[in-house]
């Protein structure tokens, strides 16, 4: 675990732990902040791989510490690769989910958790902020040198 401090508005400082392997997500959250998320109420960001033997699900989920003032956001950091015959397919390897295919996914899916902090039930205005805020993460991808893939 990697741990960062996040002012708020007042000026308070705020732990904020993220897996060591999650932490190409910093500057997207430094976006998102600069957006006006507030992502000092993230407490922890943790990676999930899904179990072979096990379908991939939901990417990413975020709910409230018991403490009932900080959240955490858990998202998948491995995308299953499957393989095999025609009839039975399985799991052959994992590929990291920033290198993958599902880059883009994961960005969206990251504004999707972070505006649960702005907008906590999936409204119209939730999808709207999403948006907005997914479109300011492809901004900071192009700008970082993200080309995409080629099918």
């Amino acid at each position: 675990m990697i741990e960062y401090l996040i002012k708020d508005p007042q000026g308070n400082r705020n732990r904020l732990e993220i897996d060591d392997d999650m932490s190409w997500m910093i500057p997207y959250l430094m976006v998102a902040k600069r957006k006006g998320v507030p992502i000092w109420r993230i407490g922890q960001i943790k990676g999930y791989v899904i179990p072979e033997g096990k379908a991939e699900g939901q990417q990413a989920q975020i709910f409230i510490n018991e403490n009932g003032k900080k959240y955490t956001i858990t998202m998948l950091k491995q995308k299953q690769v499957m393989g095999g015959d025609g009839r039975r397919q399985k799991v052959v390897a994992y590929q990291d989910i920033e290198d993958a295919y599902a880059f883009e996914d994961t960005l969206l899916t990251l504004a999707h958790e972070l505006m649960h902090l702005v907008e906590w039930n999936h409204t119209a205005d939730h999808l709207i902020l999403t948006a907005k805020l997914f479109l300011a993460f492809a901004r900071f991808a192009k700008k970082q040198g993200y080309e995409g893939y080629a099918d």
